[in-house]
């Protein structure tokens, strides 16, 4: 029986869909595939207004509709 495909989930990074193999990545593939810059920092957003800030080393298992946004100062306001 052959390997089935690996399924396909689009999240959202920067407002821009982005599709990804069901699985896990780190923070800086993230980054990399939603075409964030390596300097800039990565955020979960969790709804009413809550986000979680992805280190480059943190693992993610990335679940359909995820959002993320990235901020050129880190998050500081």
């Amino acid at each position: 029986m052959p390997d089935k495909e690996p399924r396909q989930i689009t999240i959202t990074v920067n407002g821009s869909p982005v599709t990804l193999d069901d699985g896990e990545y780190s923070g800086a593939e993230l980054k990399a595939r939603g075409g964030v810059p390596a300097g800039e920092a990565l955020f979960l957003k969790r709804g009413q207004g809550k986000e979680d800030r992805i280190e480059d080393s943190d693992v993610i298992k990335i679940h359909p509709n995820m959002e993320f946004e990235s901020s050129p100062d880190g998050g500081v306001s």
